[in-house]
């Protein structure tokens, strides 16, 4: 069943759609989120992007600081992403969660502001991180050999809500999954240029597995390393990464 939707792009409401499977449907239409094929919620409007931030800066030779001051209403110190930064590290998060924006009225706040945002901070360093056993960001930035101070920001490839939990209350993966793609096929261009603004001395690709290729083939002329999901560090740190250059 495909579900039409609307997506804010240059000042003007374009039609996108997306495919749901009959018990999704039967969901979405219990919680009074569609009607007519429809999807009943204008989500997708300028005002409801959650932006990109500065959170952390890596030091070689004190690993992964925190920012003093924050810009945001976020859990962390989060910075606004100046127009002249440079040789940026970006952690790629995919899309917003329900965390991320304000419960009682939609309002966007930050990425990472529930358990993914711990478990970056978790193991962002090996001052954070207190099982030598598990690598943090920090291990990883050492093995590319960046010698650098670095800013490290992070980046939703979709700015948007895309698994709509703040209106389902649970993740979906599959209606996540299928509404992501409707969504990157129009913002595409706009995380291009993003990424170019950025000037990354390296790409942290934390995408889940199902959409990570999506990504890697929007930024393949960058350094990236394969991580998976933060959310998943929670669980032992960041495993199995692969670097693609």
């Amino acid at each position: 069943m495909t579900i039409k939707t609307y997506i804010e792009i240059n000042n003007k409401m374009k039609e996108i759609f997306f495919d749901v499977n009959s018990q999704e449907y039967k969901e979405l239409l219990d919680k009074n989120l569609v009607k007519k094929n429809e999807l009943n919620l204008k989500l997708f409007t300028k005002d409801k992007k959650v932006q990109d931030v500065w959170r952390y800066n890596y030091i070689p030779e004190k690993g992964v600081i925190n920012n003093k001051t924050s810009d945001f209403n976020s859990k962390f110190n989060d910075k606004k992403i100046p127009l002249d930064i440079k040789n940026s590290i970006i952690l790629l998060l995919e899309s917003p969660h329900k965390d991320e924006y304000q419960k009682n009225n939609f309002i966007p706040i930050a990425p990472a502001q529930g358990a993914t945002g711990r478990a970056i901070e978790k193991f962002k360093d090996r001052n954070s991180s207190k099982t030598l056993k598990y690598l943090t960001i920090e291990d990883l930035l050492k093995k590319t050999n960046i010698i650098e101070k670095s800013p490290i920001l992070l980046v939703n490839p979709v700015q948007y809500q895309a698994s709509l939990g703040s209106f389902t209350k649970k993740l979906n993966k599959n209606l996540r999954n299928n509404l992501w793609k409707s969504l990157f096929n129009e913002l595409k261009n706009d995380f291009i240029s993003r990424i170019t603004i950025y000037k990354p001395l390296l790409i942290i690709n934390g995408c889940t597995n199902d959409l990570k290729d999506e990504v890697n083939n929007c930024i393949n002329t960058n350094k990236i390393i394969n991580v998976p999901h933060p959310y998943n560090w929670s669980f032992g740190g960041i495993r199995n990464p692969i670097y693609l250059k």
